[in-house]
């Protein structure tokens, strides 16, 4: 079995023709981490400031790895409504699974207490990396557009599912968005074969209306 393959769901799943040139791509370094809660707080400080730090780094990247792409020659990270539908749709044609080690799944059992089932198969490597560029493109999208959201990261309360991740805030109700996850439910989707996978767009504007309005100048 491949190391990187769509995850199997449907009988017209169709075979999966990789467009990026990993040779060309230089992957994102803060998506190697995905367990949080049993980090230590000045390792989850660091990885928070270097993912801040790698932002417009990684747009570039982002943006040059998609222009290689049939079709995507002219995307630009302009921070516009297109470019997240587009980017949607180049996800779509390149995110990738993999399956899961044994060792690995009994990890994440002995790291949750429910008895919840584990799947088998999980985000390739590079595309959880460019879950991390195109979440950080998201994320640049929001601020650019409303200047009030800042960056901020939660490291007191370990319940919260986005203990030690950065975020955005500045939405109302105390909403708090996190890219990544949004990129990676996206992604999931993608390689779960669902007919028509969360859009980018969607979830946009879905935040777009929750911003709080900034503030007033005296």
């Amino acid at each position: 079995m491949p190391a990187a393959m769509r995850r199997p769901v449907a009988s017209n799943m169709h075979t999966l023709v990789m467009a990026i040139d990993q040779s060309l791509y230089p992957q994102n370094t803060v998506a190697s981490m995905t367990n949080f809660r049993d980090v230590d707080v000045s390792t989850l400080q660091a990885r928070y400031r270097e993912f801040k730090r790698l932002i417009p780094e990684r747009v570039s990247v982002l943006e040059s790895t998609i222009q290689r792409n049939d079709g995507y020659a002219d995307w630009k990270a302009d921070f516009s409504i297109e470019s997240l539908q587009r980017l949607n749709d180049w996800l779509g044609e390149n995110a990738t699974a993999r399956r899961r080690e044994a060792a690995e799944i009994a990890e994440l059992r002995r790291r949750f207490s429910a008895p919840i089932p584990i799947p088998d198969i999980d985000l390739s490597v590079l595309t959880l990396s460019l879950v991390h560029d195109a979440a950080m493109y998201l994320a640049s999208t929001f601020v650019h557009r409303y200047p009030q959201l800042e960056w901020t990261i939660n490291l007191h309360d370990k319940l919260d599912a986005d203990f030690g991740q950065p975020i955005l805030v500045g939405f109302v109700k105390r909403l708090q968005l996190n890219p990544v996850r949004i990129l990676s439910t996206v992604a999931y989707a993608i390689v779960d074969g669902a007919p028509k996978p969360r859009h980018l767009v969607e979830a946009f504007q879905f935040w777009s209306q929750r911003v709080s309005p900034p503030p007033t100048v005296m």
